[in-house]
């Protein structure tokens, strides 16, 4: 199987700048390369739980209980360095106010994230751009 860079993309927070936004925005990439070796142990868990009573289609952190988060959490970090986190969290009061409308702010702030993973992911698999 050939080596193949992946980059995925979660956002957390909202777009609104208002005194009901939230505080921060965060975007996260998780960076990795197949064959993807924590899929299986993530898979293996979510068979477990699903074995033990736990209705669960697939693992999201602000749905999950505690202890599901803490073992998901746990597999990740016990995973190969097959993978890479990286994240920007902004503060939204910092914001330029130019930069506020969430026409400008949403398709900006992945770029700057998707910026950071492939030049990382370039280095890895010595790819050119």
């Amino acid at each position: 199987m050939s080596r193949r860079p992946y980059i995925f993309l979660d956002e957390s927070g909202n777009l609104d700048f208002g005194p009901k936004g939230t505080r921060h925005f965060a975007l996260t990439s998780v960076s990795m390369e197949r064959p993807f070796e924590i899929c299986r142990a993530l898979d293996e868990y979510k068979y477990d739980c699903i074995e033990n009573g736990l209705s669960i289609e697939y693992f999201h952190c602000y749905d999950d209980s505690r202890s599901v988060r803490r073992a998901v959490f746990d597999l990740i970090a016990s995973s190969p360095n097959d993978l890479r986190v990286d994240s920007l969290v902004v503060d939204k009061s910092e914001i330029d106010p130019n930069m506020r409308a969430a026409a400008r702010f949403y398709p900006e702030t992945p770029h700057w994230v998707i910026q950071v993973a492939a030049r990382i992911q370039r280095r890895r698999f010595r790819i050119r751009s």
